[in-house]
């Protein structure tokens, strides 16, 4: 969700119900802020109604290679690509009589989150570690969470800010001009057509026994600052240690050699041509069981997670 100036205010997962009826879901950090935009980017003319499902709802995640295998064991749903592609939603009433599951993934892999009201959770939770037992399920937490999606060179709250638009963050993919008119989208095209002088980066970094955390310096090789790392961690999956960093345009080009300044040390990075696991997201896409890494990777993962306490969710109704 975008501001008039183009910057990026919060980022959220939307799903139709109905006609009228949506289901968003976004970090609980952007709870007041997304019910500000809501209140404050109403249109005259407009009637819609927002509630607030926090203390309502709850989700499990369920990611990983055998996910679908475990899905399959606890619903009779149609679970394959064709019946619940990436990114569609369905009502799961064998599970929970509340239960909504979302084909989406913050992990990379292969996923499902199953919303449904708390005082459900740990029966379902239980019945999940039950029918995942045989494929090795464990579950997993917030720093398991950011180093996959580190390796996904996935987006957070570090890189999505209101100071930040779409083109500096490489996520124009996401915006379709061919729509009709939104929120910020003049500025959005203003500055996709001026440029910008600095653009996020995924770096591989030669560490040894400490990894980004975000703010580290960025160097090129002359010693020039050109830019700073806004979120890092180590990939367990390609086995390197990685970072999100703005740099300038001209030291963004995959295979620059770039210096970061970890805890006094400068250590050698390197521009990656895109995220370093599963680039083609074909895991996460269900299209394949090849583990595709720009670092070459050669291990699997399945989990299994509670998250209800990271993820705030809201539910939309038009009227």
């Amino acid at each position: 969700m975008l501001n008039v100036g183009g910057g990026i205010e919060t980022e959220a997962t939307i799903t139709r119900l109905d006609h009228d009826r949506f289901y968003v879901v976004a970090n609980i950090f952007a709870e007041g802020r997304l019910a500000d935009l809501f209140d404050q980017q109403r249109r005259p003319g407009e009637s819609f109604k927002v509630t607030n499902l926090s203390r309502e709802l709850g989700v499990l995640v369920v990611a990983g290679p055998l996910s679908r295998s475990v899905m399959e064991k606890l619903s009779k749903h149609d679970f394959s690509n064709t019946a619940f592609p990436f990114f569609t939603a369905a009502p799961l009433p064998d599970i929970s009589a509340n239960c909504l599951a979302i084909r989406a993934s913050f992990t990379g892999e292969l996923a499902w989150e199953l919303h449904l009201p708390h005082e459900e959770m740990k029966n379902v939770y239980e019945r999940l570690m039950d029918a995942g037992a045989p494929f090795g399920i464990k579950p997993f937490g917030s720093l398991a969470m950011n180093s996959l999606r580190i390796e996904k060179s996935y987006r957070t709250a570090a890189e999505l800010t209101p100071n930040l638009s779409m083109v500096e963050v490489d996520m124009l993919r996401f915006v379709s001009f061919e729509k009709g008119d939104f929120v910020g989208r003049a500025a959005t095209e203003a500055i996709r057509k001026a440029g910008t002088e600095d653009v996020l980066v995924t770096l591989q970094i030669d560490a040894t026994d400490a990894d980004c955390s975000g703010g580290e310096p960025v160097f090129a090789p002359t010693g020039q600052l050109v830019g700073s790392v806004s979120s890092g961690d180590y990939g367990h999956h390609v086995k390197a240690s990685l970072a999100l960093a703005f740099v300038k345009r001209s030291n963004s080009l995959p295979g620059a050699e770039l210096l970061v300044d970890i805890l006094g040390e400068r250590r050698r990075a390197t521009v990656l041509s895109g995220p370093a696991y599963d680039p083609e997201n074909r895991r996460l896409r269900g299209n394949g069981t090849d583990r595709g890494s720009i670092l070459n990777a050669d291990q699997d993962s399945f989990t299994s997670n509670d998250s209800g306490s990271e993820r705030d969710m809201m539910k939309v109704a038009g009227s």
